[in-house]
C-alpha cells in the first residue's frame, strides 16, 4: 500500500522537471493585469507561463557576467514590466519580441518606484533615480559599506539598508545614517514602507518595525518567527508581509504587527530557502531555491490529527514481553525497565514527537522526547501507571496509551525486613561508637592523670629544692651557738630543728596541707630564726576572720622561702629591733599572703649583696614562680608574686620590703 501526502493536493509545483530552466528560481511576479507569471532565474532566464500553463523562456544578456533575475515589478502607468538582473535593467512589453536593456549598472542590489512612478535603483555603491532614459547616478562609495535595498517614502525622499546599517536620503543629497537605536547598526536585507511604517529585515536579528526612525516592534525567531535570518519582505497591500527566510516563509499582520503562521518544507514548500514571493487573489506564489511552488494562501490544510500510539515491546532483566495493558514482574537486581513504541504517521515521520508521564501527574509530570524508547534503570518495587502519546508536525496530543505496572518485592525488601536491617545497622553503629568515644575518653583520662602526676611530681622536685637551702642555713645556727658557748641553747634549738625537720619531710611528700599546719610549720621556722638572730625581731601572724570559717589547703614550702629572705636580708642588718608581719587574706578561690617587714629594704639589700647571695635569692624566687606556673598546669588557678620596695613606692619614709603572693588553694567547709 502506498500512501500519498494530502498536501501535494494543495500545492503545484514548477522546477526543471516540467518547464523551467534550472530548479534555482530567484525572483517571481505575477501580473494581475493579464494573468502572466514571469519567474526569474539564473543564467539571466527569464521564464512567462500563461494562465494556460505554456511557458515561453527569455535568456537575458549576460555577457557582463552573472546575470541572475533578481526582481520583476510592473511600470506604473504602462503595461510593461522592468526586469532587474545582477547587471542591468530591462524592459519587457508582455506578448512583444525579447526584454531589452534599458539602465546598465554593475552590482544591481534592489529598485523600487516612488509615489509618482519614479524608479530608483541601488548598486552596490551607487544610486541612480529619475526615468530609464536620462537616470541620474549618485556615487555612494564613501559610504563604505555595501548597498543591499532600498524603500521609497516619497518623491524625494528613501530609505537604504546597507552592510552596517539603516540611512535616509532626501532630495537627492547624500544619505546619512539612521542612528537613534544602535540595533539598526547592523547587516539590513530588504526594506518595505507600509503606511507610515518602515519594515526592516536584517540579516541575523529579524524584523525589525519603525515608526518616526523609533523601534515599535521586533520579531525574531524567540517570537516564533522562523528564522531571523530574513531575505525578502514582500507586502501583499492589503495588510500582509510575506517575509522569506532561509528556514521557511513567515506570514505578519501589518495592521496588529502580530505573526499569523510559519510556512516551511513541511508544510509543502519545495524548500525552505525562500527566494521570492508574489501573488495574485488567493494564490500565492512562492520561488526557492528547489524551484517554484504555488497555493491557495486561505486555504492552506493543517493535519491536526494525531498519530496513533502503539506498544511494541517491553524488557525487564533479560527478558522481553509481549506489551498488554498490565504488567508485573518480580525485582530484578540492576536491572533495567525499558518500553518500546512507536506512532504510525506516513507523513513526517521525522517530526513525530512524545511524551510519557511516569509521576501520575498528568498537568506538569509529561516528560517530550523524540525517542521511542522509555528506559527506568533500577526500578524500585511498585506500583506505577506510564503513559504515552504522540504528536506530529502541528498535530494535537494523541490519548495517552496506559501501561500498568507492578513490580513485586523480594523478601528484604518487605518493610519489616528493612526495619530489622535498621535496627541492626543502628545498633551495630552504636556499639562502635560507643567503643570509640570510650577508648578516646579513656585515653584522655590517661593523657590527663599522666600530666597531673607528672606536674605533682614537678612540684614536690621543686619543694624539696628548697629544703637543702634551709637546712644549710639552720645547722649554721646550731654552729654559732655552739661556738658562742650555749650549749644548752644549742640542744633545744636541735630539739626544735628536728621536728621541724619532720613536718617539713612530710609536708614535701603531699601536694597540699592545710593551712593551720603550714603555720605551724612556719611559726617554729620563725622561732628558730628568731635564736638565730637573737631576738632582734618581733613577728605577727594576721589571719581574716573569712579564713577561720573554712578548712584552707595550699601548697607547702611557698610562704617559707619569702620568711627567710626578709629575715635574714631585710632584718638581721638592720640597727635596732624589727618588726615581720603575715597577713592572711581570702581572695576568692586563692589566698592572699602578704609579708610586711620594716628591715632596710630590697633596693638595700641588693646593694650589699654579693654576686653568690644575689644569684641564690634569684633562684629561690624562680623557683617560687615556677612552681606557681605548675599548679597552674593541673588546678587552673593562676598565682602571682610580687615583691615590693616599700620606700619606693609610695609608703612615704617607711623602710623595709612588702611581699605579696596570691596562691591556689582547696576550700572546704
Amino acid at each position: 500500500m502506498y500512501h500519498i501526502p494530502f498536501k501535494h493536493f494543495y500545492f503545484a509545483y514548477l522546477d526543471n522537471t516540467n518547464g523551467l530552466y534550472s530548479h534555482s528560481v530567484y525572483s517571481v511576479f505575477k501580473d494581475k493585469r493579464n494573468g502572466l507569471l514571469y519567474i526569474g532565474e539564473n543564467a539571466g532566464m527569464l521564464n512567462v507561463m500563461t494562465p494556460g500553463g505554456s511557458i515561453r523562456r527569455f535568456e537575458l544578456d549576460s555577457t557582463g557576467g552573472r546575470n541572475s533575475v533578481l526582481g520583476i515589478m510592473a511600470q506604473p502607468g504602462t503595461s510593461e514590466l522592468l526586469v532587474a538582473t545582477d547587471n542591468a535593467i530591462f524592459n519587457y512589453s508582455p506578448g512583444g519580441p525579447a526584454p531589452k536593456p534599458v539602465l546598465r549598472m554593475r552590482n544591481i542590489k534592489d529598485m523600487d518606484f516612488t509615489p509618482d512612478g519614479k524608479l530608483r535603483v541601488a548598486s552596490r555603491n551607487r544610486l541612480a533615480f529619475g526615468s530609464t532614459a536620462d537616470a541620474r547616478m549618485l556615487d555612494l562609495s564613501a559610504l563604505e559599506t555595501q548597498i543591499n535595498s532600498i524603500a521609497c517614502v516619497t518623491d524625494s525622499t528613501y530609505y537604504l539598508g546597507t552592510g552596517s546599517g539603516l540611512f535616509f536620503g532626501a532630495n537627492g543629497g547624500f544619505p546619512v545614517p539612521v542612528q537613534d537605536d544602535p540595533r539598526l547598526s547592523q547587516s539590513i536585507k530588504d526594506l518595505v514602507w507600509i503606511n507610515g511604517y518602515l519594515w526592516v529585515g536584517t540579516s541575523d536579528q529579524g524584523i525589525f518595525v519603525l515608526k518616526d526612525d523609533q523601534v515599535v516592534r521586533h520579531f525574531r525567531t524567540a517570537d516564533h518567527l522562523v528564522s531571523d535570518i530574513c531575505q525578502q519582505l514582500y507586502y501583499d497591500g492589503n495588510g500582509r508581509l510575506y517575509v522569506a527566510t532561509n528556514k521557511g516563509l513567515s506570514i505578519i499582520d501589518t495592521r496588529t504587527r502580530t505573526l499569523l503562521r510559519n510556512l516551511t518544507s513541511n508544510d509543502g514548500l519545495m524548500s525552505d530557502d525562500i527566494r521570492g514571493i508574489s501573488h495574485a487573489g488567493d494564490t500565492l506564489y512562492v520561488a526557492t531555491s528547489n524551484g517554484l511552488c504555488y497555493f491557495s494562501r486561505d486555504h492552506i490544510p493543517v493535519d491536526t490529527v494525531p498519530p496513533t500510539v502503539y506498544l511494541n515491546a517491553i524488557r525487564y532483566g533479560d527478558s522481553s514481553w509481549i506489551p498488554g495493558q498490565y504488567f508485573q514482574h518480580l525485582y530484578e537486581w540492576k536491572s533495567t525497565f525499558e518500553v518500546e513504541f512507536g506512532a504510525i504517521a506516513f507523513d513526517l515521520p521525522d517530526l513525530v514527537e512524545y511524551q510519557y508521564n511516569f509521576s501520575n501527574d498528568t498537568s506538569a509530570g509529561w516528560v517530550t522526547t523524540m525517542s521511542n524508547i522509555v528506559p527506568y534503570p533500577r526500578l524500585q518495587p511498585g506500583d506505577y501507571t506510564l503513559l504515552i502519546r504522540a504528536r506530529k508536525y502541528k498535530s494535537g496530543w494523541s490519548k495517552p496509551v496506559v501501561l500498568r505496572i507492578s513490580i513485586l518485592p523480594r523478601w528484604y525488601q518487605e518493610w519489616w525486613a528493612r526495619g530489622i536491617l535498621v535496627l541492626l545497622g543502628i545498633m551495630a553503629i552504636l556499639l562502635v561508637l560507643r567503643y570509640i568515644v570510650a577508648r578516646i575518653r579513656g585515653g584522655e583520662r590517661r593523657k590527663t592523670e599522666y600530666n597531673r602526676r607528672i606536674a605533682e611530681l614537678e612540684a614536690k622536685a621543686l619543694t624539696n629544692q628548697m629544703n637543702p637551702h634551709f637546712i644549710f642555713n639552720s645547722l649554721n645556727s646550731v654552729q654559732h651557738l655552739i661556738l658562742e658557748k650555749e650549749e644548752k641553747q644549742a640542744l633545744n634549738f636541735l630539739a626544735d630543728f628536728a621536728t621541724l625537720m619532720r613536718q617539713m619531710l612530710n609536708n614535701s611528700r603531699k601536694s597540699y596541707i592545710s593551712l593551720e599546719d603550714e603555720i605551724a610549720f612556719l611559726t617554729r621556722y620563725i622561732e628558730l630564726e628568731k635564736i638565730r638572730f637573737a631576738n632582734s625581731f618581733e613577728y605577727k601572724f594576721d589571719m581574716s576572720q573569712e579564713l577561720k570559717e573554712y578548712t584552707i589547703y595550699i601548697p607547702p614550702m611557698l610562704i617559707q622561702p619569702i620568711l627567710e629572705n626578709a629575715i635574714k636580708h631585710g632584718l638581721a642588718p638592720k640597727n635596732g629591733s624589727g618588726h615581720l608581719l603575715v597577713r592572711l587574706e581570702l581572695h576568692g578561690d586563692l589566698l592572699y599572703c602578704a609579708v610586711d617587714d620594716d628591715g632596710i629594704g630590697w633596693e638595700h639589700a641588693n646593694s650589699i649583696k654579693t654576686g653568690k647571695l644575689t644569684k641564690h635569692e634569684s633562684t629561690a624566687l624562680s623557683v617560687i614562680r615556677e612552681r606557681l606556673q605548675i599548679i597552674k598546669s593541673f588546678n587552673g588557678s593562676v598565682g602571682k608574686l610580687e615583691i615590693i620596695d616599700k620606700f619606693n613606692s609610695g609608703f612615704g619614709n617607711k623602710a623595709g620590703t612588702l611581699v605579696e603572693i596570691l596562691i591556689p588553694i582547696v576550700k572546704m567547709l
